[in-house]
């Protein structure tokens, strides 16, 4: 299936160097990054050292270090570099970012303990709703069902039912998909047809790919102070599809419970619990 061999070739372009890498480039890049660099979380580090050596460690759930060692090397054209996976690049003398191609902020890394940026510990009523605003209605399993990054091509509108559905929903809303020919059920997955693929409701954004069947709206704090960034209680408008609007009906007003985080020197709305 061609999409899948370009995302395997895009996923392959991450972690293996183009041919004609030059000693000199990886040798200046080396001498700028040299040092033990740390994730926000203090859950990972790359180390590098100055004979183009390079460590990756990675605390487990159990609170052991799990670490591997690598090389440092370069891409023939760019500025990104790599240890073990995924394209390193520097931002700013303390800060560097790790990106594995697949969608997503990349993951930030600074230089010593030091410069890992102080998490906020409060988060303001208005800053919350603002985030709020912004961001209820990115894709979620709430809101869209999912496909494979691999079986995702936004040019592929024609190709038949390979598109396996990754998130699963309600039994009842997936029949009532499969009777408008949206979804069909193989011997083992449930996948997209080309039905679905070429509907104006398929399709990626960001770095999830999908059938969207509804949209949040209007949301609302229902509290006058955050205690716990994650249990603050809300409200929004769930908003079907056109096509949606045949099993949900009209829009409803949904009580739920938001979380926010601060990830990558921002805070984030996290999650929208049922």
């Amino acid at each position: 299936m061609k999409k899948l061999t370009l995302a395997i070739l895009f996923v392959g372009f991450f972690v293996t160097p183009l041919v004609g890498q030059s000693p000199q480039k990886i040798a200046r890049i080396n001498k700028k990054v040299v040092g033990k660099w740390w994730s926000a979380d203090r859950k990972n580090y790359i180390e590098f050292f100055a004979n183009g050596v390079c460590l990756e460690g990675a605390l487990s759930p159990q609170g052991k270090w799990n670490t591997q060692e690598g090389k440092l090397g370069a891409w023939q054209v760019g500025e990104s570099f790599y240890c073990l996976g995924g394209a390193l690049t520097l931002i700013g003398p303390n800060t560097l970012t790790r990106d594995y191609g697949m969608g997503g902020e990349p993951e930030r890394y600074y230089r010593g303990l030091q410069n890992i940026p102080q998490t906020p510990t409060n988060l303001s009523l208005t800053a919350a709703q603002r985030i709020l605003n912004q961001q209820i209605n990115m894709p979620t399993v709430n809101n869209t069902l999912f496909t494979c990054h691999a079986c995702y091509d936004p040019s592929d509108k024609q190709d038949n039912d390979k598109a396996p559905l990754v998130s699963t929903y309600s039994t009842p809303f997936i029949q009532f998909m499969i009777a408008h020919g949206y979804v069909r059920t193989g011997a083992d997955q449930q996948y997209f047809t080309a039905k679905a693929k070429r509907s104006k409701y398929y399709g990626g954004d960001g770095p999830l790919f999908g059938f969207r069947f509804a949209n949040f709206g209007n949301p609302r704090i229902l509290t006058d102070k955050i205690v716990d960034l994650n249990h603050v209680p809300i409200v929004y408008d769930f908003v079907p599809t056109e096509l949606t609007k045949g099993f949900f009906g009209k829009v409803q007003k949904v009580r739920s419970v938001a979380s926010f985080s601060y990830e990558n020197e921002a805070w984030r709305l996290s999650a929208i619990h049922k």
